[in-house]
């Protein structure tokens, strides 16, 4: 009877998900996961692929980037017994819009009596800063073209280094990819060039470890290849890997394991105990509620629960409208902004293509702007940011001035729509003007408001929609339950998640540990 493999436990450093300090937490290893098919999904390389992810983000030890990666390079080389670790130029420095931190390490493993070398790949999972710019580049055909672009520099660093290491490695190569957010974007499509092209890379389909966590949706459906050994994990209460709208011909690679259950569901109200507990192991800071969800509506300058405002003031709404969950709410809403939104010179009901090839033109380098200018700010400037925008609501428009804007939205009309864009320029400006104390440097300042500008048309019309067809439910609801949907794409609530379903950590593991 062959002999169960050992298991080493440990502990991973990671930066946790408000970026304010390093934490701790347990992982599970053994060279074993990588003897068995690529293409079955494994729940204890899963998690452990997640903890290298949780390590690979930036460390809040670090100054002036120097070393972020520490708790990557600790867990893999110290703990892990990987060599010849290798980090890029772009983990050193502070990320621009193209920039993409990655990290290769490679170790002589066994398989059927046969030497392998596995190379791991690790990429920075967070504190993006300015690379939220490329994420938002989707270009008119095929991939997301911000995530292609990092793809191909990444694919660019693991040839350098295979061919570096040329003399190191053994005649078959396995891989283990990983990646969440983001860079689990680029993993994704990564794993897939390494699959259709196995042969060069010294590999095969069935040697090609890709875990993936919270990817948005950057693959063409156009390539309709199976891509067994990528796997997707996926919260259905998060929205990011809902982006970008796969109305608009976009899909993850290989295979999406929503492992994740129905909020109030049976196995949910079983789970979410244990779930909160190791949350409060990883990070007791976090609060996390997901079935908090509630659709709200705007009631003057408030927003309100639907079921409130139903019961004070009589509004009828779609009986859909009181009872829905998080993930269904996020549905809706990227086939909302994805399928609802048309440009004048377009017609009133263009193609899904046509969509793609309007974003891309017109909208595509405004949001990208805004991600820039937002995302990458500082936490001080984003608050920043947002008290500029909030004086504006609260003192900018009175109530006189909100039934203005209301009136336009019901309009809906090309002519109504451009006043208002133009109004709401107007009032931004001299916002803007009367608040130099923000903190802010100029340059920040107006790009950030710049972007919202060349948004404006586009947020109205999706504003006119939400008016005239769901009484401003779907823009209310987002709004009201922000920290909600946020808080979906927290590690910590992913890694507590998985914990839930690895036996390794609810097993009696002394028996088979180093």
């Amino acid at each position: 009877m062959r002999e169960r493999p050992k298991i080493k436990r440990g502990t991973f450093v990671f930066a946790d998900g408000p970026r304010k300090n390093d934490r701790t937490a347990t992982y599970y290893y053994t060279d074993e996961y990588f003897r068995r098919n690529a293409a079955i999904l494994n729940p204890h390389l899963r998690t452990m692929s997640f903890a290298l992810c949780m390590a690979c983000f930036p460390s809040m030890e670090s100054e002036d980037y120097e070393r972020v990666y520490r708790n990557a390079e600790t867990l893999l080389v110290d703990d892990l017994g990987f060599s010849d670790f290798e980090a890029n130029e772009d983990y050193k420095k502070k990320p621009a819009v193209n920039t993409l931190g990655m990290l290769l390490a490679h170790k002589v493993i066994q398989d059927r009596g046969e030497d392998y070398s596995l190379i791991v790949m690790g990429l920075r999972g967070a504190g993006y800063g300015d690379e939220w710019g490329s994420n938002l580049v989707l270009g008119e055909t095929g991939s997301a073209q911000g995530f292609e672009k990092c793809m191909e520099y990444a694919d660019a660093f693991l040839c350098s280094y295979l061919e570096k290491m040329e003399d190191k490695l053994c005649r078959r190569v396995k891989y283990w990819i990983t990646g969440y957010s983001r860079v689990g974007g680029v993993s994704n499509l990564l794993g897939a060039r390494i699959d259709r092209y196995a042969p060069a890379y010294r590999t095969e389909t069935g040697n090609i470890f890709v875990y993936t966590f919270e990817a948005p949706a950057a693959a063409s459906k156009e390539d309709r290849r199976p891509y067994p050994s990528i796997h997707n994990t996926v919260n259905p209460h998060d929205i990011v890997p809902k982006l970008a709208p796969s109305v608009w011909g976009f899909r993850r690679y290989g295979v999406d394991d929503t492992v994740f259950p129905d909020i109030h569901s049976e196995e949910f109200n079983k789970k979410i105990p244990e779930v909160l507990e190791r949350l409060h192991e990883l990070n007791p800071e976090l609060v996390y509620d997901p079935s908090a969800f509630r659709t709200a509506y705007r009631k003057g300058k408030q927003i309100l629960p639907v079921a409130e405002v139903k019961e004070k003031h009589g509004k009828h709404f779609d009986e859909w409208w009181y009872h829905a969950k998080q993930d269904e709410y996020l549905e809706r809403f990227m086939d909302f902004i994805g399928k609802r939104i048309s440009h004048p010179e377009d017609g009133d009901d263009p193609t899904d293509r046509e969509r793609r090839l309007r974003f891309a033109k017109t909208y595509q380098s405004a949001f990208s702007a805004f991600a820039r200018t937002y995302l990458g700010g500082t936490e001080k400037e984003r608050e920043a940011m947002i008290s500029v925008v909030m004086q504006i609501y609260k003192k900018d428009l009175p109530t006189r001035r909100l039934a203005y804007i209301l009136f336009r939205l019901w309009q809906n009309t090309e002519m109504s729509c451009r006043r208002l864009e133009n109004y709401l320029k107007g009032i931004i400006r001299k916002r803007i003007a009367e608040n130099p104390a923000t903190g802010l440097t100029a340059g920040r300042v107006n790009a950030f408001f710049d972007a919202v500008e060349n948004l404006a048309y586009y947020v109205i019309k999706c504003c006119s929609y939400d008016v005239r067809r769901h009484k401003f439910s779907y823009v209310s609801t987002l709004l009201y339950n922000i920290k909600h949907i946020a808080m979906g794409h927290y590690p910590e609530v992913i890694m507590a998640w998985l914990q839930t379903m690895d036996s390794y950590y609810h097993d009696d593991m002394s028996a088979r540990l180093e």
